[in-house]
């Protein structure tokens, strides 16, 4: 009908292969540099380095600390992952000296 309104909601799926492709490149990372202690150590600092936290806060209103959030299926959209995914994928490379997927292909 003439001058209905509608509300588009966007329903991407998040990619399995991505998300595959991610823990691939931390585990590989931690295997090959024992610079972190486990895949899920390197996960929370790339979290923390992204910018992926929010504050821990007393009764008071007072931040107290900080908290990584979670990356997980249902907790952010396939564009907010790739965004993260991005940002990541180029801080681990960085702190590796090399491209962390291209190696991670090779290894």
């Amino acid at each position: 009908v003439r001058g209905t309104e509608f509300d588009l909601v966007a329903r991407t799926k998040r990619s399995l292969p991505q998300h595959r492709t991610y823990w691939k490149a931390l585990t590989k990372a931690v295997e090959a540099t024992d610079r972190w202690p486990t895949r899920e150590a390197l996960h929370k600092a790339l979290k923390i380095h992204c910018g992926l936290v929010e504050p821990i806060m007393d009764l008071k209103g007072r931040i107290v600390g900080m908290q990584a959030n979670s990356t997980a299926l249902d907790a952010m959209t396939q564009q907010e992952f790739q965004d993260y995914f991005t940002r990541a994928m180029a801080a681990l490379s960085e702190a590796l000296g090399h491209d962390a997927l291209a190696w991670m292909e090779a290894a």
